[in-house]
């Protein structure tokens, strides 16, 4: 019972978390439950009640904390760069933490750190002359273009996944002449040279108000 109760008083949110996030980056999310993570803390699930009150409040607590790393966009610059530098810093991020890109796929984030995130980047956009709807469009397509993109490499770097540039080779010429003239770079298209690339198109397609 001594045990118990000293292994309970040396946890802490810190240390629950960090256990969570290590165990999504090596397992995947669907490998954080409570349970998992009192084990590899040595401690029983419920302890981690105490500190946390949900896996749900776990899960956002998990995806903040990486998405700590991120950097500050500066409103002082040129949007233009500071938004693509972002994003694309943005982008990387889920790539090394997958578990990150899933958990905001399938739950709605507010977190300290997003939030301030969010923030920056709106402060950015409303500097560079769009005005309140479009900054809103814009960020909200931005995340879309970034997370989507994450889970796409993702899934394209996954070993099992099958590589569809060998299929497109094999397509008659005469039947797909377009997608024959295309295929050898869309060999590419879960790299960072492309995102990035889609991603500053994007970007120019807004112009500030008139």
């Amino acid at each position: 019972m001594v045990a118990a109760t000293q292994d309970s008083q040396a946890l802490s949110v810190e240390r629950i978390i960090d256990a969570a996030l290590t165990i999504a980056d090596r397992d995947g999310i669907e490998a954080v439950t409570m349970r998992a993570v009192g084990t590899s803390l040595g401690t029983a699930a419920m302890s981690l009640y105490r500190h946390v009150p949900s896996k749900d409040a776990l899960l956002e607590l998990m995806a903040d904390r990486a998405l700590a790393e991120l950097p500050h966009p500066d409103p002082a610059g040129d949007w233009r760069e500071q938004i693509h530098g972002f994003f694309l810093a943005f982008h990387d991020l889920l790539l090394l933490h997958p578990a990150v890109a899933r958990t905001m796929v399938e739950m709605t984030l507010a977190g300290p750190e997003l939030s301030v995130r969010g923030e920056n980047v709106l402060t950015c956009l409303l500097a560079g002359g769009l005005d309140e709807a479009t900054a809103a469009q814009a960020i909200t397509a931005l995340t879309w273009q970034t997370v989507g993109g994450a889970l796409y490499a993702l899934a394209r770097l996954n070993p099992a996944h099958e590589d569809r540039s060998i299929r497109l080779r094999t397509l008659p010429k005469e039947q797909f002449p377009s997608v024959y003239r295309v295929a050898p770079f869309l060999e590419e298209d879960a790299s960072r040279d492309h995102f990035s690339g889609a991603l500053r198109h994007l970007i120019h397609g807004y112009e500030p108000a008139a």
